[in-house]
């Protein structure tokens, strides 16, 4: 059965009209710009064969998923039944995530395009049997029209694969799944400008601390802090902007690298950041979001390695 590529129509089609490219064929730059998208995910698995794109709702069709403006369903015709995955004849098969059209906010290229959404997602999967962070593969698809070499990005692509993100270019080349690390001591070597000005086996930052000789991870809350990534009104707190995705995109994949590498993970500041706070975010949907990436922790620190 032929495969489907729902986006939210949230900016789509229009936003491709601000990829740098050259439509051919005598083809109009929507319709060359959706066959390149087309093939690049048949080409990276032939399985997934899709046929068109389609620009809808999707909370329409399948209301329990959170969507933003950037992700879409890979969907398959089905038999007509209704579900938590199945409406009306069709099945997920893959979320997916589109980067931006071009190299803008290089802090942001990935880490506001997959949060919250991947988030809100992995709460409606946590008692279920995989480790993985969603029932479903997840798709980044980088349709940017210019190659991309600045490291801040090219560590969010790496991060991407570190949580099982599968990464689909479009147009250039910029970044290749198969050339990250799998051990952690050469992960930081390669994508952390930072790690050959430390000393000895312990490497630190604002977010983690890690022992290479003992294999310890210990995660760290020093962005969590008012004047940083909070703010505080009144006796009530709030994130700055959207930075608690930022936060987000460098934990989360360092600790499943780290987990994978046999280390011991100590996250217990992070507990902690959640206990003080839960009450003081006035009902916020951002808090209750780290008790979800809490529980996806110890789910997978329960995992026998």
């Amino acid at each position: 059965m032929g495969k489907i590529l729902l986006l939210d129509k949230r900016g789509f089609p229009e936003k491709f009209e601000k990829i740098d490219c050259d439509p051919d064929g005598g083809l109009t730059k929507k319709e060359y710009i959706e066959k390149e998208i087309i093939n690049s995910i048949n080409t990276y698995n032939y399985k997934m064969d899709i046929t068109k794109i389609e620009y809808k709702n999707i909370n329409d069709s399948f209301s329990r998923v959170s969507t933003g403006k950037f992700m879409g369903l890979i969907v398959e015709n089905n038999k007509k039944e209704k579900n938590d995955d199945i409406w009306n004849g069709r099945k997920i098969v893959s979320y997916v995530f589109m980067s931006p059209t071009s190299n803008q906010g290089r802090n942001t290229f990935c880490s506001q395009k997959i949060f919250p959404e991947i988030i809100d997602l992995m709460s409606f999967y946590l008692s279920s049997p995989t480790f993985k962070l969603l029932n479903h593969p997840i798709q980044f698809i980088n349709i940017s029209g210019e190659k991309l070499s600045s490291n801040k990005i090219l560590i969010q692509f790496a991060y991407l694969v570190l949580m099982g993100i599968e990464y689909i270019e479009v147009f250039n080349e910029s970044f290749n799944p198969k050339d990250v690390p799998p051990d952690i001591k050469k992960f930081f070597e390669t994508y952390e400008p930072q790690f050959e000005e430390k000393e000895g086996s312990i490497f630190s930052s604002d977010y983690y601390n890690i022992d290479f000789s003992s294999k310890k991870l210990k995660i760290k809350t020093d962005k969590l802090e008012v004047g940083d990534h909070l703010e505080k009104h009144g006796d009530k707190f709030s994130f700055k902007g959207s930075y608690e995705k930022f936060y987000w995109i460098v934990i989360l994949p360092t600790i499943i690298l780290a987990y994978e590498n046999g280390y011991d993970i100590d996250y217990s500041n992070l507990k902690d950041f959640y206990d003080s706070y839960r009450d003081k975010f006035g009902g916020s949907e951002k808090i209750e979001r780290f008790n979800v990436l809490l529980s996806y922790i110890k789910k997978l620190l329960s995992k026998a390695r």
